[in-house]
């Protein structure tokens, strides 16, 4: 193990430096299967459920989305600011975390403030009323949206890791030149 120090006095492979690639990549992997959920939910359910909410509505037999969502989200919200801590030295995956973040949270936002709302009066519905069904379609619509913002999110974090894998492993030291 290299034990040279930086001028903070921090080894070349601290904890964070050995954690920073597996946070990203997990963080990614996550963000991968949100993307698959996603489009899951756009191929599959969405084309269907605004003309049967029953495929939406839990307690009469249909997709419980919360069993998946919340989860997931509940693991990115705690891994996303654990990763960016770890890579906050790394400026370029700092960056590229920075934009995912930022994305993301963004996403969160507008589902808490729009879609969340929305998504329980559909499933606590009987019946939908003419308004509540315009109210459906144009969820769907616009849920296309969040799945490109998960797909941008997926791509900043993927290029973050490629950044971590190319980054030098003693820290304050450039990399050996060679040839």
């Amino acid at each position: 193990m290299n034990d040279s120090k930086n001028e903070r006095g921090e080894t070349a492979n601290s904890v964070r430096d050995r954690l920073a690639p597996w946070l990203v990549n997990v963080a990614l992997l996550l963000m991968a299967l949100e993307l698959g959920g996603s489009l899951y939910e756009r191929l599959v359910v969405d084309p269907a459920w605004p003309t049967n909410p029953a495929i939406v509505q839990p307690d009469s037999g249909g997709v419980n989305r919360k069993v998946f969502w919340i989860p997931l989200h509940g693991a990115l919200t705690l891994l996303l600011p654990i990763a960016l801590w770890a890579c906050w030295r790394s400026r370029a995956p700092r960056r590229w975390l920075l934009a995912a973040i930022g994305i993301y949270l963004a996403m969160r936002v507008w589902t808490f403030a729009y879609f969340i709302p929305l998504a329980l009066q559909f499933e606590a519905a009987e019946e939908f009323s003419y308004t509540l069904a315009k109210d459906a379609q144009t969820w769907v619509l616009l849920s296309s949206v969040r799945t490109s913002m998960i797909l941008t999110v997926v791509a900043a974090l993927w290029a973050a890791a490629r950044r971590l894998d190319r980054e030098p492993k003693a820290v304050g030291k450039p990399p050996p030149r060679t040839g």
